[in-house]
């Protein structure tokens, strides 16, 4: 395991956590360690990561990751976490706290195995969790650009969940180009007009923001 390695990449969702999640901080109950891994900002004077050993900043992580926080988050819909790879539990545990309206929903909406799919469905399609639905399939593509496993499946499935979200092929072809604009993998991706959909800028705004 590259420490270093591990250690950016817990930077990275952080923050990008932060951007799309309107300044939603981590819950009170959150365990301190965690906030002191992840909770900081890399700016900050004190507790940042940047300034920890990086070998103890990944072995809290991985000590984190082995309790599990509640592993209540929409992502269960398309990923056993149990499963999952370490950089796709980071995605899930720390992309929890960018869904605005996550509190509001019944946990076992999450649970692909209780068969609530028209619920699951029907809650990110109320206007006030439309954004929240955006957010869950912008995750769900994080996730496979860090964990390959059943690949194919998975990305059937977000397919399957664009469309039963309403979300347009434009708005999911936005999606995956800021995806792409997060790797660096095309500096044109930058270009505002080359986005196709109207909503997509909107909802990621800051994240937009933060890249430029």
């Amino acid at each position: 395991m590259d420490d270093i390695r591990l250690t950016n990449f817990i930077i990275l969702i952080k923050n990008i956590n932060k951007a799309i999640g309107q300044g939603v901080v981590f819950a009170d109950e959150i365990n301190e360690d965690m906030r002191d891994i992840i909770g900081t900002t890399e700016d900050e004077e004190t507790d940042s990561p940047f300034t920890r050993d990086f070998h103890e900043t990944a072995r809290e992580m991985m000590r984190v990751l082995k309790w599990g926080f509640g592993r209540a988050t929409p992502l269960q819909r398309i990923y056993d976490y149990d499963k999952c790879n370490i950089y796709a539990k980071i995605i899930m545990e720390i992309s929890k706290y960018s869904f605005d309206n996550l509190n509001n929903a019944d946990c076992g909406l999450f649970d692909v195995n209780k068969g609530n799919l028209r619920e699951f469905v029907q809650f990110y399609k109320k206007s006030e969790n439309v954004i929240d639905g955006y957010k869950f399939i912008f995750w769900a593509l994080m996730i496979l650009t860090v964990d390959k496993r059943d690949a194919e499946k998975h990305l059937s499935l977000i397919c399957d969940y664009a469309k039963m979200l309403n979300i347009t092929d434009d708005e999911f072809e936005d999606i995956i180009r800021i995806v792409k604009m997060i790797y660096d993998l095309d500096d044109s991706y930058y270009i505002s007009n080359k986005f196709k959909s109207e909503t997509i800028p909107i909802v990621f705004e800051r994240l937009l923001n933060l890249m430029k």
